[in-house]
């Protein structure tokens, strides 16, 4: 009896193609699966003739997929998350996701709300990798990465804008019972300003109308958390994210130190590789950051 899977090329070659789709490089593709480039080579020409059509286009420094290699690549990806779909429907195994996120952004917004996540989805076991550093989605093995700053990322990236930059000026109460409110007569003066590495306070105090304050006190943290959690402690005013405590003034744990607001075309974006568009985990996991805002 014939069966269409003798019309097929073998379930080996396709993974090193789809793999060589992703990375458009013989060696990291071969690290992927664990065998050689010369592997990989081997296997993209024996599929290129039994398809008796060009997948590649190759030259000394560089490859990259033809329209026809494109096209059969997405559907390749497509098959492969079908059969990882159906072999979970009946063999349901944790899935690992690692999330990359500025340290901030992780203990001030995510961390508070995963409960909701771990809830909703308890087949995916999410790793949050909480570092400053811009991740290398291959070497580091992310999926998906909350990213700062303002595009165009890697061209091999997809992104979209998660939240938009607005920061606010934030004091303890407490600080402004003793010292009166900042914005009134020189109350000003008697405040320290708390910095971080976004050095915000120049254009601050351009936008509220005020000279740099010199007799001011002046102390610098590298991550944004720090100067928050310094005004939180009543040390002075930081200038921060106006979502990252949300929740304080709400309890009123800080306070407006200035109505002001700063606006910047940067923010925070949702990123991932191109090659995971078709991974439903990781579709849910942009779903649920949405979701969140």
């Amino acid at each position: 009896m014939y069966s269409y899977l003798n019309s097929l090329p073998s379930l080996s070659t396709l993974r090193a193609f789809e793999a060589l789709s992703r990375h458009l490089d013989f060696e990291l593709a071969g690290e992927e699966l664990g065998i050689s480039a010369h592997t990989i080579i081997n296997d993209i020409n024996s599929l290129e003739m039994e398809l008796n059509t060009h997948l590649f286009y190759r030259s000394l420094d560089a490859i990259s997929l033809t329209e026809q290699g494109q096209h059969y690549a997405d559907k390749v990806r497509e098959a492969f998350d079908t059969i990882v779909e159906a072999t979970n429907s009946i063999h349901p195994r944790a899935t690992h996701i690692t999330l990359s996120a500025p340290p901030t952004f992780a203990a001030k917004w995510l961390i508070p709300r995963l409960h909701t996540f771990t809830s909703e989805h308890s087949n995916i076991n999410l790793q949050i990798l909480a570092t400053g550093e811009l991740c290398n989605f291959d070497t580091d093995l992310v999926d998906l990465a909350i990213r700062y700053g303002t595009p165009p990322f890697d061209d091999h990236l997809s992104y979209e804008l998660y939240i938009k930059d607005d920061f606010i000026s934030v004091v303890s109460p407490k600080l402004v019972s003793l010292y009166g409110k900042p914005d009134e007569k020189d109350n000003f003066k008697s405040y320290t300003l708390l910095h971080d590495l976004l050095k915000l306070w120049p254009d601050y105090l351009k936008l509220i109308d005020l000279e740099s304050n010199n007799e001011a006190n002046n102390v610098y943290f590298n991550q944004a958390s720090l100067a928050i959690d310094a005004a939180l402690s009543g040390q002075g005013i930081a200038i921060c994210h106006s979502f990252f405590v949300k929740n304080e003034i709400e309890t009123k744990q800080l306070v407006y130190a200035f109505p002001e607001k700063l606006i910047r075309e940067s923010g925070f974006y949702i990123v991932f590789p191109k090659s995971s568009l078709n991974n439903g985990n990781i579709r849910k996991i942009r779903d649920w950051l949405i979701s969140q805002v």
